[in-house]
Order: structure tokens, then C-alpha cells, then sequence
């Protein structure tokens, strides 16, 4: 597997801070234990929401003013929920989407070997959550479930996934382990592939209080991607099994796996906030 131009040379140990790891699917793995702070990056005190930045959302982050090699300082934090591996991430230049620095991770094939940079922004926007972000993968998705962003829920103390099985963008609910689609070949083919090596516009709206949640890739909104309140076969049928009101906490960005496989990839162009926010 290639990696990054720059040479990291910071091996991330940081402080738990939520998450864990089950995976759905056959190639699930067993949960580690829930450790304390899986609340942690929304710590009290945290200050209440800023004004709207250039990006139109509270939290506007391309990365350029962080050196390269360096970990973005509040505040971001790192997180490495439960425990701690080889995963790592520092800002780079060998890709970017945007002017000329990108947040670069190298995530691990087990689950201690991940790593998140983490924003507890969530927390501070009450019902109405959008994110608009890009992020790259060096290889391919596989059949296995891996997480590249993570919500902390506290309404059941789990984490709201999104990352890849069966090739596909998909969601993953800890608590339950529902996917988003189901995947069948009929939910599968609702979905989209990631192409390797090319930079995706990721879109999400969350309405906590409407019990929503709707994704668009590449400016496409995602119809095997959407939570409403009707239940669809071989969408979100599986998911609404179970009472679904998230109150999340922090949002997360990396690289997690339950039994492989490691990646490369890249964030740029984070924007966080409670109204849309559009691809550039």
C-alpha cells in the first residue's frame, strides 16, 4: 500500500474518548468494552455554537493553517476510543482538496489500530445537524465494515457510523448493528462505490426531533442513504426496527476496522453546521 510524501513521525496515544467497535455483517467483530469518556469530546464547558464562518456552518476547517506533520490543536481533539494502536494522522500535503494541506490518516486493520480527530461541535447545534466534507481513499472498499465518521449518541450511549461493507457507502448503528442500506442487493445497488484515489463530496442532514437522516455523495442524494419516517425494505426498514431519536455529542473523523482493512485516506474541506452547506 503507498503512503503519505511526508514522513509522520508523531504516534498518536491519546485519551479514550467515545466510540467502539462492533462491525455488522460476517466479518463482525466482538465489542470491546464501553469505556467512560465515550462522551468525553463533548466535555462540560464546552462553548456554545459560534457564529457562521466562510463555509456557512459553525465549524469551517481546510487544514492550511496547521503545518505539515503537525495534529490539528483545539479544538479538535484526537480520539482513540477504549484503545490505542498504529493508527495515526497529521496533516499533509501530498493530496488536498482544496489549497494545499489535508488532514492525512493511516488507519489500522484491527480496531485499536484507529484513530479519529474529533470535533464537538454536535453538541452545541441542538436538533438540526449538517456536515459537508471530502474525504479520498487510497484502495477500494472491501465486503468487511469499516467506519471513516463517527457520531457519539447519547440518547443510548453508542455510536452512529458511516464507512464502507460490500464495497458501498453504508451507515451502521452500534446499538442494534442495523445498516443503512440493508444490504441485500437491492439495498446494495441504492448505494454508490467510492472510486479510489479521487476526492468525494460527502453531504448529511440529521433532524434529530424528525428522526431523519438524508446523505448525498458527489452533489447526488442517496436514496439507499436516507432515514425517514417511513419504513422502506432494504433501506431503513431494519433500522426503524428500533426507536431511533440520536442526541449526538461530537463527530468524529478517521479510520476504524473490525478484521481489516487498513487505509490511507484524506479529509479536507470540513464544514459543520445546523443549516445546508453546499459542495464547492
Amino acid at each position: 500500500m503507498k503512503w503519505f510524501s511526508s514522513v509522520f513521525s508523531i504516534w498518536l496515544v491519546a485519551a479514550c474518548s467515545g466510540g467502539s467497535g462492533s462491525g455488522s455483517g460476517a466479518d463482525a467483530t466482538t465489542t470491546p468494552p464501553v469505556d467512560a469518556a465515550r462522551q468525553g469530546d463533548a466535555a462540560p464547558g464546552a462553548p456554545d455554537a459560534a457564529p457562521a464562518g466562510p463555509c456557512g456552518g459553525v465549524v469551517c476547517e481546510d487544514f492550511e493553517s496547521t503545518a505539515v506533520g503537525s495534529v490539528p490543536g483545539a479544538p479538535w481533539t484526537v480520539s482513540t476510543p477504549s484503545c490505542s494502536g498504529t493508527g495515526k494522522l497529521a496533516i499533509d500535503s501530498a493530496q488536498a482538496h482544496g489549497g494545499t494541506h489535508s488532514l492525512a490518516v493511516r488507519g489500522g486493520s484491527t480496531y485499536c489500530d484507529h484513530v479519529f480527530l474529533a470535533s464537538a461541535a454536535p453538541a452545541t447545534l441542538g436538533n438540526t445537524l449538517h456536515v459537508r466534507f471530502y474525504v479520498r481513499f487510497e484502495d477500494a472498499f472491501t465486503d468487511s465494515h469499516t467506519t471513516f465518521l463517527a457520531l457519539a449518541d447519547q440518547t443510548d450511549g453508542k455510536d452512529l457510523r458511516m464507512g464502507g461493507q460490500k464495497g458501498i457507502f453504508m451507515w451502521n448503528r452500534e446499538a442494534g448493528d442495523a445498516t443503512l442500506p440493508v444490504l441485500s442487493p437491492t439495498g446494495i445497488a441504492l448505494s454508490v462505490v467510492p472510486t479510489p484515489d479521487a476526492w468525494h463530496c460527502v453531504q448529511i442532514a440529521i433532524d434529530a426531533a424528525g428522526r431523519s437522516l438524508h446523505t448525498s455523495i458527489d452533489g447526488v442524494a442517496r436514496s439507499g442513504l436516507v432515514i425517514d419516517t417511513t419504513p422502506t425494505p432494504d433501506v431503513d426498514q431494519q433500522w426503524l426496527s428500533q426507536p431511533w431519536m440520536p442526541r449526538l455529542q461530537n463527530i468524529r473523523f478517521g479510520w476504524e476496522a473490525y478484521g481489516g482493512p487498513a487505509m490511507n485516506l484524506w479529509f479536507d474541506d470540513i464544514a459543520i453546521g445546523s443549516a445546508p452547506i453546499d459542495c464547492e
